[in-house]
């Protein structure tokens, strides 16, 4: 069984002017599983050590040139040599000073020649150990150092997605929040707007029965009751958005569409920015409903049945969910238009267009405006959490949101490009069929 001390290199140096010598050095250390390198004066030896990784050096002291020792005082002198251990190999002198001179030349040991067989072969064995167990030590420092850099990685998106969690679930309490006030300013002004409501139904009746009739109190009335009706509906609209309802359920995704428009578009279109709605019913005409809110439809209207109805624009989900997303993708290209220029003028060159088609099983909805695009720059950081282009004002979850609805609520994708005339937002759902 191969373990990790196996797969290390390990390479023996042997130095020594007379090939003679390194013959026998050679078949002294044959059988240890180490490979052996030779050189026959320091200045090769030390061009092998600068390109070879090398466990233990074997250095005769006794050489012409450069001699053992002045090969050690130059290994000291590099980064890569001054750790590599040396054993001196010598039958120059047995006297204390020679011996001490090895060891302050960078020597680990030092045999006198001839060496014991048996205790070199012992010796080079522990030095052979020795660099592998520091090998080992490098590797496993170098996967602990990886492994923590990992789990840092881990841990810092990790607590980004508990920070947007977070932040998910303060915006959706301020969410909850403000439905229950609408829903109790709802409450609150329905009252006071059917009392107004009966009161011009009284006049009307009482001006009939006691006077002539007359066709511009009649037309002034008439306009009255119907901005009260207006009013209630718009209401009636709040409550229902804001309603606490995550049910999913089989709609028509242009039928929610159209709630959206009636909801926010006058807010929208209030400076001249065009509001469009291209429906997939069949063949388009343009026509405009109300100030700057165009539909592109076979009827031109906000009542068209066969939009409403399209059996292939149905998908599965939370309806209030999806105007969420749609009312945050309209407001996101109306800040865009507004950062664009101030000027009102300039708002009414630009338009919102949103788009409703379907093909090979896929329901698309296309959210897009004129206001220039998305820097390249920032593109791939537009979904993640707290990133945001709209400096104090935007609190940077709110594409971060869109998206966690689309792909976790909605089994669905949402994707980006920029179309040459501004950002432009696709949302594609799986196609879902009505039961019979």
């Amino acid at each position: 069984m191969m373990t990790e001390t196996s797969r290390i290199v390990t390479k023996i140096l042997i130095v020594d002017d007379r090939k003679e010598n390194l013959i026998a050095m050679e078949a002294i250390l044959t059988g240890m599983d180490v490979i052996i390198m030779t050189a026959l004066n320091g200045e090769e030896a030390l061009r092998l050590m600068l390109k070879e990784d090398f466990a233990l050096v074997l250095l005769d002291v006794q050489m012409p040139g450069m001699d053992g020792f002045e090969t050690a005082e130059l290994m000291g002198g590099y980064e890569k040599t001054r750790n590599i251990p040396i054993i001196f190999l010598t039958a120059l002198s047995k006297e204390d000073k020679y011996i001490e001179k090895g060891y302050k030349s960078g020597a680990v040991d030092y045999i006198l020649k001839p060496a014991n067989p048996d205790i070199l072969r012992h010796k080079v064995l522990i030095f052979k150990k020795l660099h592998e167990q520091n090998i080992l030590i490098k590797t496993q420092a170098e996967k602990l150092k990886t492994a923590n850099a990992e789990l840092t990685e881990m841990y810092e998106i990790q607590n980004e997605a508990l920070k947007a969690n977070e932040a998910l679930l303060v915006e959706q309490s301020k969410l909850a929040t403000m439905g229950e006030m609408l829903g109790y300013m709802a409450h609150q002004w329905s009252q006071p707007i059917n009392v107004l409501h009966l009161c011009f139904q009284l006049i009307h009746e009482t001006i009939n029965e006691k006077y002539n009739k007359d066709e511009e109190l009649e037309l002034s009335i008439s306009q009255g009751l119907s901005q009260i009706d207006y009013m209630a509906q718009t209401i009636d609209d709040f409550r229902n958005y804001v309603k606490p309802n995550n049910t999913l359920v089989l709609f028509n995704v242009n039928a929610a569409i159209m709630e959206v428009i009636k909801l926010i578009g006058s807010y929208v279109t209030k400076d001249g920015v065009q509001l469009r709605f291209a429906c997939a019913c069949g063949d388009s005409k343009e026509v405009e409903v109300s100030n700057n809110i165009v539909y592109e439809c076979e009827t031109g209207s906000m009542e068209c049945e066969e939009c409403e109805k399209d059996s292939e624009l149905l998908i599965k989900g939370a309806v209030n969910e999806f105007k969420q997303v749609l009312i945050n993708l309209i407001h996101n290209a109306r800040d865009a238009i507004e950062m664009k220029g101030s000027n009102r003028e300039l708002l009414k060159d630009n338009e919102i267009l949103i788009a409703s088609k379907s093909a090979g099983g896929v329901v698309k909805v296309v959210v897009s405006d004129t206001a220039g695009g998305i820097p390249n720059d920032i593109q791939e950081k537009i979904f993640d959490a707290y990133f945001t282009t709209k400096s104090n004002k935007g609190t940077g979850i709110g594409l971060s949101m869109v998206r966690s609805i689309i792909n976790d609520r909605f089994d669905g994708e949402i994707s980006f490009k920029n179309n040459g005339k501004g950002a432009e937002f696709t949302l594609s759902f799986k196609q879902q069929t009505k039961p019979l």
